[in-house]
């Protein structure tokens, strides 16, 4: 929100209800889940899309979480395994012309997952 025009700027990209968020510590960028098992990670400042990423997420995108540096994202999805799958952010796009990279994916476990997280110590 620009308080000395008193308007606001939307991010419009997303196709379904959003149902997580996270800012990274930076706060210029931003991540969204959606129910519809999309992640958003967009530019703050611009509304600007950087990337859509589904997979390997299958249902629901329950939490998102930025590591301490602001590298890496965690995300969790709603399937009954609770899936769960870190990204890196990479500093430039790679060979395929992609800006994030899967790193890690797992399955959480039967038993909800409650919230997501990186260590505050952590790199």
């Amino acid at each position: 929100m620009d308080t000395k025009t008193n308007t606001q700027k939307f991010f419009r990209d997303h196709k379904s209800d959003i149902l997580c968020l996270a800012i990274n510590p930076a706060g210029t960028i931003c991540v969204t889940g959606e129910a519809s098992s999309h992640l958003c990670i967009w530019d703050v400042a611009t509304q600007t899309l950087i990337e859509k990423v589904s997979k390997p997420m299958k249902k629901g995108i329950r939490h998102v979480a930025f590591s301490p540096n602001g590298k890496f994202i965690a995300a969790s999805d709603m399937t009954e395994d609770h899936v769960c799958t870190i990204f890196e952010l990479l500093t430039k796009k790679d060979k395929n012309g992609k800006m994030i990279s899967q790193i890690a994916t797992g399955n959480g476990g039967k038993a909800n997952v409650m919230s997501l997280g990186f260590n505050a110590t952590s790199d």
